[in-house]
């Protein structure tokens, strides 16, 4: 989870029966049997253990963000601030500072907006914001970065094939989602459509590790 920078690999990965690794992926490993790469996930406490959640159409505020202000970011809101209706904004000075509105209060605002952007951290365009996202029915907007090779596709080479919008840039996010929410059975379907994605992925993972856990009983 430390390895932002994909510093780490077979040279340490080789002495393990298993690695399970999350935060920047290494798509270097995909194919060797001893690392499992994960997504990131949720911050710890935002796990929605119900399943349940308010339709998209029902919802009050077109977008949230609420994170550290830095990058592109000031750029990413001036775009979606052209969105139609409330919005949910929080700006914070470091990921420190941000732990500090982790808990009821903030899943009580994602379950308030229907889209939420997800610009990348310091280099990965991972971030846990998306998964936080997914977990109380938001629907995610991701950026395609272009950095590098590694950086392009980055989702789609994590999960494979997904229902997320992806985006060459936040214009194109904006104007899918100013068209959206003028189309309520749309939208509420798409949300459908992210929400049983990211429910049968979460199992289908869950397995998977069992699985490989179960190996290194035998």
């Amino acid at each position: 989870m430390s390895d932002e920078f994909v510093e780490v690999g077979r040279d340490l990965y080789g002495h393990c029966e298993l690695a399970i690794r999350n935060g920047s992926a290494n798509f270097d490993l995909a194919n060797d049997h001893n690392v499992l790469q994960i997504p990131l996930g949720y911050v710890s406490g935002f796990r929605n253990g119900s399943g349940a959640f308010p339709k998209s159409s029902e919802r009050k505020c077109s977008f949230a963000f609420l994170g550290t202000m830095k990058n592109e970011r000031e750029t990413m809101l001036r775009t979606f601030d052209e969105l139609q209706g409330p919005k949910i904004v929080r700006k914070t000075s470091s990921f420190t500072a941000t732990t500090k509105y982790f808990g009821t209060f903030t899943t009580i605002q994602y379950k308030n907006a229907v889209f939420v952007p997800n610009p990348k951290g310091n280099w990965n365009p991972e971030c846990f914001r998306m998964y936080d996202a997914l977990e109380w029915g938001c629907i995610p907007l991701i950026k395609n970065y272009s950095d590098s090779k590694y950086h392009e596709g980055y989702h789609y080479k994590l999960f494979g094939d997904h229902p997320i919008p992806v985006f060459g840039d936040w214009k194109e996010s904006v104007d899918f989602a100013r068209e959206l929410l003028s189309e309520k059975t749309a939208l509420d379907n798409l949300q459908a459509k992210i929400s049983d994605w990211w429910r049968n992925y979460k199992s289908q993972l869950q397995v998977l590790i069992a699985n490989r856990l179960a190996r290194l009983a035998v």
